[in-house]
């Protein structure tokens, strides 16, 4: 039987859509030959989550036709885990269709226990009392921030770096961040080194405070466009929003902040059949005010 004979434009299209399957891992730095190893996938909040994260990586999707602007997604999860899927690769998805290159960052994040079990109930005494009841518990979280937001630097120096590798434009990298990755997006976006610093910044429910405010301090005089979104009954976050927004406008960074009336804490891209259910929506007509979601390398 003979094999068909493919020709350059069937081998190239077959590599785009290759590209487009699977998600490359890009490792940021090299934590030794176990580091990897620690890594979990388990089920939490009726979703899968990665924790146990000790090498952070990239987890880099390519659009067919990319249009030069990069996002960096940080999940959220308490730097405890993250939530990979509805705030992590479906975002990813979501960008990739329309033609922006998404990289995942899975950030370095708290040891917790192998036991599904003892990580349930660990989770649900962290954050079922108030910091005052937990302060060891969120002086660790604090602690952890430190290196997690080494890795969002490192992960926004990564994607520069090889900008013209992926077909990105140096100067159109946003970050955007859910619930604990908006502390992770904060500390790389509110810091003076341009190299390691997003051109643009999103916080989704962000959770800035778990960022350590001793060793963590956000240079507002450095802060990009900024987009904010929060449902008013997200009881853990909401809050916050405004004297964080505030903070920026007074800076004069060009913010913006929508509250939605309900969706609660941790929407991401689950649909709850409200209005929250479009701030990807509104996300992408932020970013399109500011000219990235058309082509022009």
């Amino acid at each position: 039987m003979q094999l068909p004979r493919l020709t350059p434009f069937v081998l190239l299209a077959n590599l785009a859509c290759a590209l487009t399957a699977a998600p490359e891992t890009i490792p940021l730095g090299d934590y030794g030959p176990d580091a990897a190893k620690t890594e979990i996938v388990t089920q939490a909040t009726g979703s899968e989550v990665v924790r146990n994260v000790s090498e952070p990586s990239l987890l880099v999707y390519r659009p067919e036709h990319p249009n030069g602007t990069a996002v960096v997604i940080a999940p959220g999860g308490g730097l405890m885990f993250l939530a990979i899927n509805h705030e992590g690769r479906w975002v990813a998805e979501w960008l990739q269709e329309r033609g922006i290159t998404a990289f995942v960052l899975k950030y370095r994040t708290v040891p917790t226990p192998e036991d599904p079990e003892a990580f349930d109930q660990l989770i649900g005494q962290l954050f079922g009392g108030s910091p005052e009841d937990n302060a060891e518990g969120f002086r660790k979280i604090h602690q952890q921030s430190l290196k997690s937001i080494a890795d969002g630097k490192q992960a926004v120096a990564y994607v520069r770096a090889h900008a013209k590798e992926y077909a990105i434009d140096p100067h159109r990298i946003a970050m955007i961040g859910f619930s604990a990755g908006g502390a992770v997006t904060a500390g790389t976006a509110l810091q003076p080194d341009a190299e390691s610093r997003p051109d643009y910044a999103a916080l989704i429910y962000g959770a800035p405070s778990l960022a350590d405010p001793e060793n963590v301090q956000f240079d507002w005089q450095a802060a990009p466009p900024l987009f904010m979104a929060v449902a008013a009954d997200d009881g853990l976050v909401a809050p916050g929003q405004i004297p964080f927004y505030q903070k920026a406008r007074e800076a004069g960074a060009e913010a913006e902040l929508h509250i939605y009336a309900k969706g609660n804490h941790g929407f991401g891209l689950y649909k709850k059949g409200t209005t929250s259910d479009h701030w990807i929506d509104a996300f992408y007509w932020w970013l399109e005010s500011y000219g990235l979601t058309s082509e022009e390398l």
